[in-house]
């Protein structure tokens, strides 16, 4: 800016021609004729005329000025710019705040201000949600006109509490909330949180109704799965049907499926095997009350395989079911279940005798062997003389029968003996002849 002997003309021509500056060069001499423009607006709002005025009215912001100029221009406060600025505010917007490439971290603050502006329009505001970056702590801050924008651009702190204050006033799971919780940063960041029970009826009732809308959404299965993480509670009354087997899945892994009977009904009818997982992940439970969750045979056949119970359990839940109704194959398992318990079980009479009657020949003594202090001596010398003629003379009295040894038969000779149906027994083993090892079973005077 030239430097004149009378600066009052040059003012008076200013104001009269009301010239604009678009920039301005400023000397130590020209201090007065600087204050005047910017003290009476002869300037035009754009980036060279604010950082002239920043350099020397508060330099240490200037640096400011390319990433957060409203930030850099609040900060500095020199009230003349201010009131400028606010007095032709969508015009500094338009050619400065946007038009500035890297201007994208004005603080928080300054940003909920410029959207809460009545005079600025939507769309405008939409321009500046779309540019800067920031993350809105609360989204009851802005106008609610503006959510759904601030959804769809990832404008918020992921929290549940934002969600809903969105979901309260839509009422409804829309593509807004589909697509913002389909992405995968927002579902892992927001798996990591649960979100409250509620205070009153009326909140316990919109987590409620969200919950439902939720679980049926076309939510992808990886969001779907990490999500559920955040539901901190159980439901009994859910309507699964139509549901996806996978959704269904994660519901009864994660137990967000209260462990009820007309869940399990559900899951019985309506999904293939889903309720024996869901029996897996609630057993404890189930064990209490397992009279009021109906099985078939197939459903045993399952349960059987189930790591999760004891074989005395598994047994347990085997006797209420109608003997007749087993089928060989789940005979086979109970089989199974009984030779490799690591305690002793006692099996009814009948589930005993129908085991029996459907083994193979080769597995009957190591079944046998189980169960002989439960048995009578007369079932038990049945038993016996069905499993062959070497057998059979373990029943007679007097006689020293011998049998190859192996474990088994070392087995049987003990638990004889401990139920006081043989003597005695002995190893034997003949001197010079290997693996030629016998067991002597020593029967009784009388049997």
């Amino acid at each position: 800016m030239a430097s004149y002997g009378n600066n009052e003309k040059i003012k008076q021509v200013i104001a009269k021609l009301n010239i604009q500056f678009r920039t301005l060069k400023v000397g130590s001499a020209d201090k007065e004729l600087f204050d005047f423009i910017c003290e009476n607006n002869h300037y035009s709002i754009n980036p060279a005329m604010i950082e002239t005025i920043l350099r020397i009215k508060s330099p240490q912001y200037v640096t400011l000025l390319s990433t957060a100029n409203l930030t850099a221009i609040k900060k500095a406060n020199y009230k003349p710019l201010l009131n400028y600025i606010d007095q032709f505010f969508e015009s500094y917007l338009e050619n400065v705040f946007l038009s500035l490439e890297d201007n994208i971290r004005e603080e928080l603050g300054v940003i909920i201000e410029i959207l809460n502006k009545d005079t600025l329009s939507r769309e405008l505001k939409e321009e500046i949600i779309q540019k800067e970056q920031f993350a809105l702590l609360d989204i009851t801050e802005v106008s609610d006109e503006l959510w759904a924008m601030i959804f769809r651009e990832c404008k918020l702190e992921f929290d549940w509490d934002n969600i809903f204050r969105y979901y309260e006033k839509i009422k409804e799971f829309d593509v807004v909330l589909l697509d913002f919780l389909s992405k995968e940063d927002v579902y892992l960041k927001l798996s990591l949180k649960k979100f409250k029970n509620g205070n009153n009826e009326e909140e316990k009732a919109l987590y409620y109704n969200f919950i439902k809308q939720f679980i049926y959404s076309a939510l992808p299965y990886d969001a779907f799965d990490n999500l559920v993480k955040s539901i901190p509670y159980s439901y009994k009354d859910y309507n699964i049907d139509g549901l996806a087997p996978q959704k269904v899945d994660v519901l009864i892994n994660r137990k967000i499926l209260m462990f009820k009977v007309p869940i399990y009904n559900r899951l019985r009818e309506h999904f293939h095997g889903k309720h024996i997982n869901f029996i897996e992940n609630n057993y404890s439970k189930y064990l209490e009350e397992q009279e009021q969750y109906p099985v078939n045979n197939n459903d045993l056949d399952a349960i059987l395989d189930l790591t999760c119970f004891t074989n005395n359990q598994k047994l347990n839940l085997i006797s209420m079911v109608e003997i007749e109704s087993i089928t060989d194959e789940l005979v086979n398992k109970i089989h199974l279940v009984v030779v490799n318990a690591t305690e002793k079980i006692q099996l009814s009479k009948k589930l005993f005798d129908k085991i029996w009657l459907s083994l193979l020949k080769k597995n009957r003594l190591k079944f046998l062997i189980t169960q002989i202090e439960f048995l009578q001596t007369s079932v038990l010398t049945n038993c016996l003389n069905s499993l062959g003629e070497s057998f059979t003379m373990i029943t007679l009295p007097r006689k020293r029968p011998k049998i190859s040894y192996s474990e088994d038969i070392l087995e049987l000779a003990k638990e004889l003996k401990k139920c006081d149906y043989i003597s005695s027994y002995v190893e034997l083993e003949q001197e010079g002849i290997k693996n030629d090892k016998k067991i002597q079973f020593n029967t009784k005077i009388k049997m």
